[in-house]
């Protein structure tokens, strides 16, 4: 139960965060399905990468990794809306690969980052 409650809690807080993202770029209608993938999507991935026991094992990288992966996804999008979205024309592009980032980390994170001591 615990865990599931810190699981919403490090969702909601990403939602919050990506708030400012969100609200721009739906005012410029430049905010996609791929968006919402971006953010739904890489915490459940690190959820079945862990399930599935791969990569290292020990209690604190189940607490450090999902808080990097919720660190990063706001970050990710903020970067997409606020400085992508102003440099490239090709707006569905930069979603795409911000989606791929946002999905390659939880698979980075499990699949290279050291056993951490307890």
């Amino acid at each position: 139960m615990g865990a599931a409650m810190g699981f919403a809690l490090v969702l909601g807080g990403g939602f919050l965060a990506c708030w400012p993202a969100w609200f721009m770029a739906r005012k410029r209608r430049a905010w996609y399905d791929w968006d919402y993938m971006s953010l739904l999507a890489p915490l459940p991935l690190w959820l079945m990468l862990t399930i599935l026991h791969i990569g290292a094992a020990s209690l604190t990288n189940l607490v450090i990794e999902p808080i990097l992966v919720a660190l990063f996804v706001p970050l990710a999008l903020s970067l997409r809306v606020f400085v992508l979205d102003r440099i490239f024309t090709n707006l569905g592009r930069s979603s795409k690969l911000i989606l791929a980032a946002c999905l390659f980390l939880p698979l980075w994170l499990r699949l290279f980052l050291p056993v951490l001591p307890e």
